[in-house]
């Protein structure tokens, strides 16, 4: 795996830009539903909801503040082939969490 800081930017940059497309495919499907849920219950039930645009953001943006803080984490003279490891990994668990998130809401609104 290549183990360069550019290449560790690259997979942020990927990853923020998946999670992205994902969120304004969702905004683009739910565009008739004014908000959103942002948690679910073990039974299935809303705990609480927020408005459309503000909920699909808050994963690309907390994701953006993430990928960065690992980024900028990762000190001088340190491990290039771990901090690659490290933003690989956090990029994949992002936009899974927010594919998992679109899954939920998709079975939601079949579901009314």
């Amino acid at each position: 795996m290549p183990s360069s800081p550019a290449t560790a930017w690259l997979f942020a940059a990927g990853a923020l830009v998946l999670v992205c497309a994902i969120a304004l495919w969702a905004d683009r499907r739910f565009a008739e539903v004014p908000r959103i849920p942002m948690q679910f219950g073990l039974d299935g039930t809303v705990n609480w909801t927020a408005p459309r645009r503000l909920g699909l953001a808050f994963a690309p943006a907390l994701g953006a503040i993430v990928l960065i803080s690992v980024l900028l984490a990762r000190g001088h003279g340190g491990d290039a082939q771990a901090v690659v490891r490290q933003v690989a990994l956090t990029g994949a668990v992002l936009v899974a969490a927010e594919l998992f998130h679109i899954v939920l809401l998709v079975r939601h609104f079949a579901a009314r």
